[in-house]
This record gives structure tokens, C-alpha cells and sequence, in this order.
């Protein structure tokens, strides 16, 4: 059993995959194993693989030939990590070469897992004609420290939220680094290492219930990328219900007091749920908070807003006042479908022909830089220049190397 495992299951990604491997093989590792799960209509990436990088014994690729949902690529991943730390990333992601430390240091300290400073990388068929289209996004100011975070009370908010929020601090298989042992007690509890039909709300409530030691680093582990295929673009183009194509009807089934549509919304409540239930935390449920999700719903279709609205009312607990249905959908309505909607589009396109969101985040906000990378392994150099250029280092792991 190695240090560490990084996981990367795929479909039909193989340009944006070869990258993600790089990243981790350029990673100063050797007891590291690449996790390579393909579901893709061919199996062109072993070849492509093969051309690029020989035969490192680092890659264990495996390829299954046959329709499996994103759910069934991702545990037969995870079920073949044998790191006793696990790091899931997607195929047009990448790892930073601090990995390798932040995996010493948690051995050394017997941490359950640290989530890392969120950067994002937009490939160039993504967000196409908006301004982070082709751009590593990071945050200006971070210090490499890490803190303890609390995590009981965190489950409790998220999940009265209806599992919003859930990716700002709670431990996860995507882009964090996380204990092996606790999949393996997942596993064994449930019958699985994720299901549901959002893996990385899943996996957040999941093993919160299982993880004590758990760490912020303030610093980057890892780059999300975002490429034209990926969930994230078709949430932005509007599409998300393209997600759902690959799961099998029979086996999609909603909890019937959600609202009935198929989107990333219901599907992030959906899989809040379904942790919640495997892990045996079912008193969390009791406090969940409907108005947040149908809200949200009627924000998104204003056309079925008192469709949703008896429908709510029908399903929401003793005592909650309807008013918190319409309170959340104003809330989303103009403050994220119009406003946010309409800045963005603005500056992107003044931005075409003035470079005034630059200023504007460099030298007024001075709160996140975008900066033009050609692909995602320059944007990794981008952030490494940007952190030794302004003396930021990763402050802990210093006595954990070997």
C-alpha cells in the first residue's frame, strides 16, 4: 500500500486526460499510483498513454467496454485506490506538486482529510465568449496554513440547506485528500463508496460522518478544470439536465417530496439525502429546510413557480411558513438568474474590447486574478510562479518528508 492513490475516472476526454496524468507523474513522488478509470467508447487513451508517458508502473488504466453511469465509473475507481490517501480528480482537472507534501504531512499529523485553496482552470471550449474562457482563477491572497475545521456543526447547516454549500468546506473524494480507510468503512456500511446522482455532494455528506481530523489548507493541492463537456459547462450553458442521461431510468428515483425536475439543484439535494440515509444520520433530514430547494426550482422556471409553491405546501414540515418559499425565490431570482446574469454578460463583452475586468480584479478588488493559460499544465506553472514570486509557501510538512 502506497502514500498516496489519485483518482481519475473518464469518458470520452482523452485530450483533457493526458493532462490530468501528467500533472500527478510530474508530482516529486514515487509511492504514488494513478487511478485510471475509462468508461469511454474506445479505449484510444491507452494507446495515448502509452505514447506519452511508456510504461510508468505508476498508471494502473483500466477500461471497461461496456455503458456504465458516471456512479458505477467512480466507485469501480475508488474501489481500486490502494494509497492510504485518496485524491479524486476529474479528467479535465490536475494536481499541484504540493500533494506530495500535504500527504506527508497528513500521515504525520494522522489527519482524515484537508481540503485545499479551490482554483479553477476554463478550457478554451468552455464558457466560450465569456471572460474566464481560457483563464486559471485563483484567489490573490493565501498563506499556506492550515486550520481545523468543525465539521458536526458544518453537516448540521448544510444539510437544514437542502446540501447547499456543501463544497466550501466539507471533506470530499473530489479535489480533496482523504483517508483510504474511510472509504473502505463506507464501503463496507453501505454497500458503495458513492451513489446518487451528484457524487461530490454525496461524498461530502457521506464522509463528514466518518472523518474527525479535518483540515482547510490555505493553499493550492489541486486545479478544477472546467471543459466543454464537463457538468459544470452545461450547468452555465443551461444543460444540466443532460446529466441525467446516464443513469438508467429504473434505477432514478427521486425522494417523491422533491420538486420533479431534473436538474443539478435537485440532484444535489437528492444525494444529500441519500448520505444522509446510508450513514444512518436520518435525524438531519428532520430539519431540512424544503423552501431552500423549491425555491431555488421556481427561481430557475419562473413559468411553474405556483406549480412548485402547492407542491411545496403539500410536502413542508409542521410549522414552516410559506413566506420562506417566496423569500428564497426573489432571492435567486434577481440576485443570481438577472443580476449576476447580466453583469457577466456586460463585462464580457466590454471586456472583448477593453481589458476592464482585468483592472478592475487586479488592481481594484484585488481579491481573485485570471490569468490566460493555453492549457491546464500552464496554469500550473501560472499559480507556482504566483506563489514563489510573492513568497508564499506551504507552512506545514516541513519535518514530515521522507
Amino acid at each position: 500500500m502506497g502514500l498516496l492513490s489519485v483518482v481519475i475516472p473518464t469518458k470520452n476526454r482523452q485530450y483533457t486526460a493526458v493532462y490530468a496524468v501528467r500533472s500527478v507523474l510530474d508530482v516529486d513522488l514515487a509511492d504514488v499510483e494513478i487511478v485510471i478509470h475509462d468508461c469511454s467508447e474506445t479505449d484510444v487513451l491507452r494507446s495515448m498513454l502509452r505514447d506519452n508517458f511508456g510504461d510508468d508502473p505508476r498508471i494502473n488504466y483500466h477500461y471497461i467496454d461496456h455503458p456504465i453511469s458516471m456512479t458505477d465509473n467512480w466507485n469501480a475507481a475508488f474501489l481500486k485506490a490502494t494509497g492510504r490517501y485518496v485524491c479524486g480528480i476529474g479528467d479535465d482537472d490536475a494536481v499541484l506538486p504540493s500533494i506530495a507534501d500535504v500527504a506527508r504531512w497528513m500521515e504525520s499529523v494522522k489527519a482524515d482529510a484537508v481540503l485545499p485553496l479551490r482554483m479553477s482552470y476554463v478550457w478554451q471550449d468552455a464558457y466560450v465568449g465569456q471572460i474566464s474562457c481560457g483563464r486559471v482563477t485563483f484567489p490573490t491572497r493565501f498563506d499556506g496554513s492550515a486550520s481545523a475545521i468543525d465539521l458536526e456543526a458544518l453537516v448540521a447547516e448544510k444539510s437544514r440547506n437542502c446540501g447547499f454549500g456543501y463544497d466550501a468546506d466539507l471533506p470530499n473524494l473530489y479535489h480533496c485528500v482523504i483517508k483510504g480507510e474511510l472509504l473502505a468503512r463506507h464501503h463496507e456500511k453501505a454497500g458503495a463508496i458513492v451513489r446518487g446522482t451528484s457524487l461530490d455532494a454525496y461524498a461530502s455528506f457521506a464522509f463528514s460522518c466518518y472523518a474527525k481530523n479535518v483540515y482547510y489548507l490555505d493553499y493550492p493541492v489541486t486545479i478544477r478544470g472546467i471543459c466543454g463537456s464537463s457538468n459544470s459547462n452545461r450547468i452555465v450553458s443551461k444543460k444540466s439536465n443532460l446529466h441525467f442521461k446516464e443513469y438508467d431510468a429504473k434505477s432514478l428515483t427521486l425522494p417523491e417530496y422533491l420538486p420533479p425536475v431534473l436538474d443539478s439543484d435537485v440532484s444535489i439535494t437528492e444525494s444529500c439525502i441519500m448520505a444522509l440515509r446510508d450513514t444512518g444520520r436520518t435525524d438531519l433530514l428532520e430539519d431540512m429546510d424544503l423552501s431552500v430547494i423549491y425555491g431555488k426550482c421556481a427561481a430557475n422556471r419562473p413559468s411553474r413557480l405556483f406549480d412548485l409553491y402547492r407542491r411545496f405546501k403539500r410536502f413542508k414540515k409542521p410549522g414552516t411558513d410559506g413566506a420562506r418559499f417566496f423569500k428564497v425565490f426573489f432571492s435567486y431570482l434577481i440576485g443570481r438568474t438577472m443580476k449576476l446574469c447580466f453583469v457577466s454578460a456586460l463585462l464580457a463583452k466590454v471586456n472583448q474590447v477593453v481589458p476592464v475586468y482585468d483592472f478592475i480584479c487586479d488592481r481594484v478588488i484585488k481579491r481573485n486574478r485570471k490569468i490566460k493559460a493555453a492549457d491546464i499544465s500552464e496554469a500550473v506553472r501560472t499559480v507556482m510562479a504566483y506563489a514563489e514570486q510573492n513568497g508564499i509557501r506551504l507552512r506545514v510538512g516541513e519535518g514530515a518528508r521522507g
